[in-house]
């Protein structure tokens, strides 16, 4: 074995030093980012193979103009050099050793697919190479001080004890806490970045088709003037009804919030309660420790926090996926009807908020289910026969929605707005776009993975660099694969659809996979010790493995929390969806108006549309400005007073006077 010590130690204090502020200058340069995808030292042109990149090393302000046929040259020749020693040499023979190793290079293949960048994800891939590589270069230069740190009993106490008092607690201790820290933080997202409102169009007209429930209708009626409410493209009027083309899960989730007076606090709540899911389905399926980790790292993934501040319906479907996979778990372990029959209830409420999600995520549990049945149909059957029966029956609640609204059991809003088009599939795409290609399905999938590896968790390392080491380590059992399989089905079943959601909370289509992956991490951690000691045979001990652990996750921590959340605070909160903006709301709670009619430009109309009563009857009405035409619902409403908004501004009208 190697032994790590003459490896790391033979350079001179010097040579470590020259390690660490080469590091440190590569991470203050990648790290600073103008906007959660473009880095304010780096920048990139893309031309091919030709594409060029501009570097400002930080703090010297040292320029470095280079393309990326000499960026591959010089990491293929830093990757070689290595290579000279022995001991590198004896590494990549344990790696690839037989008879895994046809195994471990899929795996590797299937990692470096989701760093493969186009021209969107140069920007994303450079700062994970440059950031892995920062880090790399800090750890090693600063080894012997954690070597040293891992020696010193007093530091392995402190760290026991810490450990203890998160493991000591009760499981509904630790559960509480978990969850009131994910709601705090999430509440905080709500304020700070989304001003407790949908800032999504598909979110928009969900809060307002939730109102519509909340008052007890499917839909509302037609509005008798719908030129000053049409929010085309995603609201439907259609045969007297008025609804959002999205299938009913999340909008009921929406409408308790309306019911209670808050809908800005269903999706923390329903976050914050997957966190709390994610532990009880690490515990189901790993063990206490694998659970407790897991959801600690929930608490701190921010493409959760950030997706659970908002309004999106990802996050009743991660919610019900979540339920449904922990209750799956435990119907193959328990003889309770009642498990068969919560998992049930998760997946068929989650194909009635996202269908297609749905379909993707519960394929790899299907073929599961069916292995199940043939190998012991007296134990399984019955139990996952009820679980299937309590899918349909939800489902059916949903095709009695589609019955009620749009007149086919079968017909989905989408089809109904958007024609067969909408659908997955090559050669689709709406009216009025591109039909959808394998190259741009290609295009759009890589671009998905690419943000995935940024956005889980902020990292200046890639978000998936822990689940590699899981499956490169060989300790990946069943359950390791299924979770796998969640992430392989959702990017393999959107390669097939044609729509780009551009910089808009990109990679939401793979939400859906983040407690699968939040859980293959924790386990690629607890799994990393073995894969250096047993498959590259580098002879460390488990202490040296843990501190350095310890010191890379702290390290990429500060560097989320201080270097990369504040682009993305001040994106969301001053460059996200511009148009759609608090200030009219504030501007009318302000001046105390009531029993009004509100005119408001078009372009700013989502802003102010969910707020409507969906009768048209509640104390504030806002309506789309149409100029010379708003005398006509000025005579629809002869009692109240009117209003046109300008931002922060209300302008008193009397009659309609054109500009």
């Amino acid at each position: 074995m190697i032994q790590v010590r003459y490896f790391v130690t033979a350079s001179s204090i010097s040579l470590r030093l020259i390690l660490v502020f080469a590091g440190i200058m590569i991470l203050l340069t990648v790290m600073p980012h103008v906007n959660p995808w473009t880095m304010l030292h780096v920048s990139t042109e893309y031309k091919g193979l030709e594409t060029l990149i501009q570097i400002q090393f930080q703090p010297l302000n040292w320029p470095v103009n280079l393309n990326i046929k000499i960026l591959v040259l010089s990491a293929a020749i830093c990757c070689s050099i290595p290579l000279l020693f022995q001991s590198t040499r004896h590494v990549l023979i344990c790696f690839f050793h037989r008879p895994q190793a046809a195994k471990r290079l899929l795996f590797v293949i299937l990692f470096l697919y989701t760093l493969w960048p186009l021209s969107k994800g140069w920007s994303t891939i450079l700062y994970l190479i440059f950031g892995s590589s920062g880090v790399c270069l800090v750890v090693i230069g600063i080894y012997p001080i954690l070597q040293w740190m891992a020696n010193q009993n007093r530091l392995s106490e402190i760290a026991q004890q810490f450990w203890c008092f998160i493991s000591n607690r009760s499981s509904l201790t630790f559960s509480i806490l978990i969850f009131m820290l994910t709601l705090f933080l999430t509440n905080l997202g709500s304020y700070y970045l989304f001003d407790r409102m949908p800032h999504v169009t598909d979110s928009v007209v969900q809060l307002f088709h939730g109102r519509t429930f909340a008052t007890g209708r499917l839909y509302a009626p037609e509005p008798r003037l719908q030129e000053f409410f049409d929010f085309n493209p995603l609201m439907i009027m259609k045969e007297g009804k008025w609804y959002s083309v999205f299938p009913p899960g999340h909008i009921l989730m929406l409408a308790f919030g309306v019911l209670i007076g808050f809908p800005w606090l269903v999706n923390p709540i329903l976050g914050s309660t997957t966190v709390v899911l994610i532990y009880f389905l690490g515990k189901e399926i790993y063990d206490e420790t694998t659970g407790r980790l897991a959801g600690i790292l929930s608490c701190f993934c921010p493409f959760l926090l950030v997706m659970s501040s908002g309004f999106m319906n990802h996050t009743t479907s991660l919610f019900c996926g979540t339920l449904f996979v922990l209750f799956f778990a435990r119907t193959t372990r328990n003889q309770k009807c009642l498990d068969s029959v919560i998992s049930g209830l998760g997946l068929g409420w989650m194909a009635s908020t996202r269908p297609f999600t749905a379909t993707l995520i519960s394929m790899p549990f299907c073929i599961y289910s069916v292995i199940l049945i043939i190998k012991k149909p007296r134990i399984y059957l019955i139990r996952l026969l009820i679980l299937a029966t309590t899918v349909l029956l939800t489902i059916a609640l949903l095709l009695s929605y589609n019955y009620a609204t749009n007149g086919k059991p079968m017909l989905f809003g989408y089809v109904v707005q958007f024609t067969e088009g909408h659908n997955p599939g090559f050669g689709k795409s709406p009216p009025d776009h591109t039909a959808h290609t394998p190259l741009r399905g290609l295009v759009l999938s890589l671009d998905r993975l690419n943000f995935l590896n940024l956005r889980l968790f902020e990292w200046p390392i890639p978000s998936l660099t822990f689940v590699l080491i899981l499956f490169l380590s060989g300790m990946a059992d069943r359950w390791d694969l299924l979770m796998g399989s969640i992430l392989v089905t959702l990017a393999f079943g959107y390669f097939f659809y044609w729509y780009s959601v551009g910089n808009n909370l990109i990679p939401r289509f793979l939400y859906e996979s983040v407690a699968a992956l939040v859980l293959l991490t924790a386990r690629g951690l607890i799994c990393t010790p073995k894969f250096l000691q047993e498959i590259l045979q580098i002879a460390v001990t488990g202490r040296a493995i843990k501190i350095t652990l310890s010191f890379i996750l702290i390290l990429c921590f500060f560097a989320m929390v201080f270097l990369y959340i504040p682009p993305i605070q001040k994106y969301y909160a001053d460059d996200f969806y511009t148009h759609i903006k608090i200030a009219p709301l504030q501007a009318v709670q302000a001046k105390g108006i009531s029993n009004a009619v509100i005119f408001v430009d078009q372009k700013y109309y989502r802003s102010v549309f969910p707020q409507n009563h969906p009768l048209l009857t509640g104390d504030i009405i806002f309506a789309i400005d149409r100029g010379n035409r708003n005398q006509l619902l000025m005579n629809q409403y002869p009692n109240r007073k009117f209003y046109r908004s300008k931002g922060k501004y209300l302008e008193e009208i009397t009659s309609y006077i054109p500009n």
